[in-house]
């Protein structure tokens, strides 16, 4: 399943294409340096012993070579989800493996650049708590994605499959899906 395209400015008349996909066995990264034509490819393998949890990503170029990647690690539907992050410091030929950084969290991480240079996803937050209430929310880093504030003030029974956009006057809207849960 695909779930994030970026481009790069790498200098070359082409820049880079830079696109990850999950599968079974790991997350994608796929790089094109002439538009599209051709891909190579490498992964982020699954964690060992945990089967199948790591599925949706979302890639953001941090400056010259740096790059993030945010991946949701669902083990089980109703608890113990975290959004894990990893690493790439040569334009995503290789990445560091996948750290934990936001706990209680699930949905498709969506990473956007704010105008004052905090980097935000969204987020549905789970608690530890089977059929606990769940909250739509956000994350906040200050430091380039390596520490994280979460907040759940944006509303109740949300799933976050959405995207940010930021307008020329820089109002960031957010757009994601309302999910409920038949009873």
């Amino acid at each position: 399943y695909g779930t994030d395209l970026v481009w790069v400015n790498d200098g070359t008349p082409d820049g880079l294409l830079i696109a990850t996909a999950y599968w079974g066995d790991g997350i994608w990264v796929y790089r094109s340096t002439n538009r599209g034509t051709t891909w190579t490819s490498t992964t982020i393998p699954q964690m060992s012993g945990t089967g199948n949890p790591l599925s949706e990503c979302s890639v953001m170029h941090l400056g010259g070579t740096e790059l993030i990647m945010m991946l949701r690690y669902t083990p089980n539907a109703e608890v113990n989800n975290y959004y894990l992050l990893a690493r790439s410091s040569n334009l995503g030929v290789t990445w560091t493996a996948p750290q934990q950084v936001i706990d209680g969290a699930s949905g498709q991480p969506r990473l956007h650049r704010l105008p004052n240079g905090h980097i935000i996803t969204g987020l549905r937050a789970i608690s530890e708590t089977k059929g606990a209430r769940k909250q739509w929310g956000y994350a906040i880093s200050r430091d380039n994605g390596y520490t994280w504030v979460m907040s759940t003030d944006i509303g109740p029974e949300m799933m976050m499959y959405g995207n940010f956009v930021t307008h020329d006057n820089g109002d960031v809207y957010l757009y994601g899906s309302h999910q409920t849960s038949p009873t």
